[in-house]
């Protein structure tokens, strides 16, 4: 039996974790790439831009820039908005969750939904594929939000 130097073991793990953080790394950087872009591209809207700890990008707009009171019909600085991301995004393979809020006060879901769902059709409309989309409806939340998230690996 052949016993291996405690070093050359050590270099082995070494490198395997290296190699395992690199990986890590670049899971990242594609949506830091992407928020950078974006930055650009929103650049003069109300949308905010933000890294998540989950490795997705998120992109908050104010409740008051999006939609009426009781209301689900997009206002023009939240159609600015999807504009630009519906451009920015035709050609990715991102994934992309929206979210909208109930008004303040409000603890009915209903509009909620219709909010999320009247957003991600006006990106459809816009030529992004409706396989791409998840909505979500959140009780009490200042903000539309649309989180980018890479897509699945094959």
């Amino acid at each position: 039996m052949r016993t291996v130097p405690v070093l050359t073991v050590l270099r082995v793990l070494t490198i395997a974790l290296l190699g395992m953080l690199a990986g890590c790394a670049t899971t990242h950087a594609p949506l830091a790439a992407e928020k950078q872009r974006l930055e650009t591209v929103l650049q003069g809207t109300p949308a905010v831009l933000a890294l998540q700890a989950d490795n997705s990008l998120g992109v908050d707009i104010p409740l008051r820039s999006c939609f009426d009171r009781g209301r689900a019909a997009v206002k023009p600085e939240l159609a600015k908005v999807l504009d630009r991301m519906a451009a920015s995004q035709r050609n990715e393979t991102t994934r992309l969750l929206v979210t909208a809020p109930t008004d303040p006060g409000d603890k009915a879901l209903a509009l909620a939904m219709r909010r999320a769902v009247t957003a991600r059709d006006y990106l459809i409309e816009r030529g992004l594929d409706p396989s791409r989309f998840s909505v979500s409806a959140v009780p009490r939340n200042p903000t539309v939000k649309i989180v980018i998230m890479a897509s699945a690996s094959p």
